[in-house]
């Protein structure tokens, strides 16, 4: 999930995530997807790369308002993202991102750090349409004005790596070295 690879810009998040993701925050879904293609949406509502979700009002969409949405970020842009889902904040949104976890950066300071709350921290995920795991951690971030009651606390190293995206033959691989192993 380099950013020298312009596809992995839209890689998709793995289902399983996202509802966690939505989980964490009482609900069974969000609202609005603001960085998506058609193909890796994770709500009825997106913004793909035609309608520019960095230009859209996430707050209000039709006759639905204070969205709940989701923010996969294209890497390679994180700041704008970030920037852009503290401005929705600010405004009474509620934003969940998945972020590659980079605080020695200016927009991680910015927009992160001090202004919304890091929930969880992540093992490597095998983002959809990836070859492989991400070579970086990443975790869930909740920009929000007013306190969101976030459900359960903890960490999701307890996820299968069928909930974290490997596919089949990874899985069974993973399971093999596991059954190996000696636990002491």
């Amino acid at each position: 999930m380099s950013n020298k690879n312009p596809a992995s810009d839209e890689y998709g998040t793995p289902v399983a995530l996202v509802k966690r993701a939505a989980a964490l925050l009482g609900r069974a879904e969000f609202d609005l997807d603001v960085c998506a293609t058609p193909q890796n949406a994770k709500a009825a509502l997106y913004f793909n790369r035609v309608d520019d979700g960095l230009h859209q009002d996430w707050n209000e969409s039709g006759s639905i308002s204070k969205l709940l949405c989701w923010m996969n970020p294209p890497y390679s842009n994180s700041a704008a993202w970030c920037k852009k889902a503290v401005e929705t904040a600010r405004a009474g949104g509620r934003v969940m991102g998945l972020l590659k976890v980079d605080p020695g950066l200016s927009w991680w300071r910015d927009y992160v750090h001090n202004v919304a709350r890091k929930i969880w921290w992540l093992p490597r995920i095998w983002f959809v349409g990836a070859t492989g795991t991400a070579n970086f951690s990443s975790c869930f971030v909740l920009w929000a004005k007013t306190d969101c009651t976030i459900t359960e606390y903890g960490s999701l190293y307890d996820l299968t790596p069928a909930e974290r995206g490997f596919p089949e033959r990874k899985r069974k691989q993973q399971n093999q070295l596991l059954s190996n192993f000696d636990w002491v």
